[in-house]
């Protein structure tokens, strides 16, 4: 009769402790960091999207340069993307170039262009240090694509520190002209909002950059920032960069508007339309997760165990 006892309450609570037990590695699995940083390692080719586990936002300042934007066909540019601050001392950390921030195809070699060195002597479109110091400077030589049009770059960083995976991106981009030689050398000709680029989300401070490369001929005299139609600035024409604090617009699309005059009065413009989305950057990012074929397997023995302690509730149930 103790015997019988016994085992009766071993059955009532094995499906409850192997529930609990399923419950417990499940809640084990989604805690734990992730430990991984951009791309998984070492400089190489990467797109936008590799290392999708990268789900937190630096407080990193990633600044993007180049040494003109206004190129011919096959032309040399230097771009130089620097990265400040942050929260990965002494931690590996890597940044990449991409012509698209999302999507497939975000490569710049996806658009024409040629990597002809990166900051190491390669020709890899992502590239990476191994102990970051809090400041870091990374440099590409670029050919620009043969078929003129305006071409777009962006500037990705990743790394991983205290066992979370980070990311901030130069969202604002920069916009290169790439010119066949057969057009009129003139202001309008040569008129470009390099930064932001056209289509693009901002939020917090942004710096509006344009350039005017005139002919010797043309004097600039003035030059007048406008967004949505209303003028916000204006410079005397020797420089062409604003800095503008996107929470003071509200979200939703915006236009931005550059007008260039000359001494004869004669005004050349370019625009651009953009997103501004200060409300999304305030909520706290949410830690991605990337599931590996080991993940998964996991989780199949964790369901197969939680499935075992059901079965043995039910039929502990069909005993009663």
């Amino acid at each position: 009769m103790l015997v019988l006892f016994v085992g009766t309450v071993k059955l009532s609570r094995r499906p409850y402790l192997l529930a609990l037990a399923a419950v417990a590695f499940v809640v084990t699995l989604l805690l734990t960091p992730v430990t991984g940083w951009a791309g998984g390692g070492g400089n190489s080719n990467f797109q936008a999207g590799d290392c999708s586990c990268h789900g937190a936002v630096s407080s990193a300042v990633v600044s993007m340069s180049a040494s003109q934007t206004i190129l011919a066909p096959g032309e040399q540019v230097v771009v130089t993307v620097t990265v400040t601050g942050g929260e990965a001392e002494n931690n590996p950390l890597g940044v990449m170039i991409v012509s698209k921030l999302s999507g497939g195809n975000t490569m710049p070699t996806d658009f024409g262009w040629v990597i002809v060195s990166d900051t190491w002597s390669t020709q890899y479109n992502y590239n990476e240090i191994t102990a970051y110091k809090g400041s870091a400077e990374f440099v590409w030589t670029l050919e620009a694509p043969e078929k003129p049009g305006v071409y777009s770059l962006y500037a990705r960083m990743e790394n991983s520190a205290d066992g979370i995976a980070y990311y901030k991106d130069y969202s604002a981009g920069m916009a290169f002209t790439v010119q066949d030689g057969s057009s009129s050398n003139d202001a309008s000709t040569f008129l470009s909002i390099l930064t932001p680029v056209n289509g693009t989300t901002l939020s917090g401070s942004v710096t509006i950059d344009a350039t005017v490369a005139a002919s010797e001929a043309v004097d600039i005299t003035s030059a007048n920032l406008e967004i949505d139609g209303s003028v916000v600035d204006s410079t005397d024409g020797s420089s062409y960069t604003w800095t503008v604090d996107t929470s003071d617009l509200q979200d939703g699309e915006h236009k931005i508007k550059v007008t260039a005059i000359t001494t004869s009065g004669e005004t050349v413009s370019k625009e651009v339309d953009v997103t501004v989305s200060n409300q999304a950057a305030l909520i706290a990012p949410i830690q991605q997760f990337d599931l590996t074929l080991a993940d998964i397997g996991f989780l199949i023995v964790v369901g197969f165990i939680f499935a075992i302690g059901i079965m043995e509730l039910r039929r502990k149930n069909r005993w009663h």
